[in-house]
């Protein structure tokens, strides 16, 4: 168990590929952002304070049920994003030190973050359609900083 989930680190969205004979096949795509398990404080910093794209950030913990509850949900919205935003799962009681510095008091507890800023706040269990309201906000004011820095670009070009 522990070997397919090393392995999972490894790929991105699971994306329906089509239905043979009813049963629907899922295909890994490595060219989009991940779904990943952030593993040290190093990986936190790299993966996620560095991410040019949003990330959504899962604080979360095993004995959690609302947590538990959460996690699919998280994983089938950030999917539908091919690629748009990533998800970091952070298990509280193994990277306490994050949750301290994020001021985590509640789990499930869920941060977007890009380029190490920290965009917009989330805690509790939430149903399906508020977390995608919540990411597509996320998603929108990417689109809107890079908007706003492709300008900058074009005016300092003709300077």
């Amino acid at each position: 168990m522990s070997l397919l989930r090393d392995c999972s680190k490894l790929f991105c969205f699971i994306k329906p590929m089509r239905s043979i004979m009813g049963v629907r096949h899922y295909v890994r795509s490595v060219n989009m952002c991940a779904i990943f398990d952030v593993d040290t404080a190093q990986d936190f910093e790299m993966r996620v304070k560095r991410s040019e794209k949003p990330v959504i950030v899962d604080f979360h913990a095993g004995w959690c049920a609302p947590c538990k509850l959460l996690a699919p949900r998280l994983e089938n919205i950030v999917g539908e994003k091919g690629g748009e935003i990533c998800l970091a799962k952070v298990d509280i009681d193994e990277h306490s030190e994050l949750a301290l510095y994020y001021k985590v008091g509640a789990v499930p507890s869920l941060l977007v973050m890009q380029n190490g800023k920290v965009l917009n706040r989330m805690e509790g269990l939430q149903t399906t359609d508020a977390i995608r309201d919540w990411i597509n906000q996320a998603v929108k004011s990417r689109k809107k900083i890079r908007r706003v820095e492709e300008d900058d670009d074009e005016d300092t070009e003709y300077s």
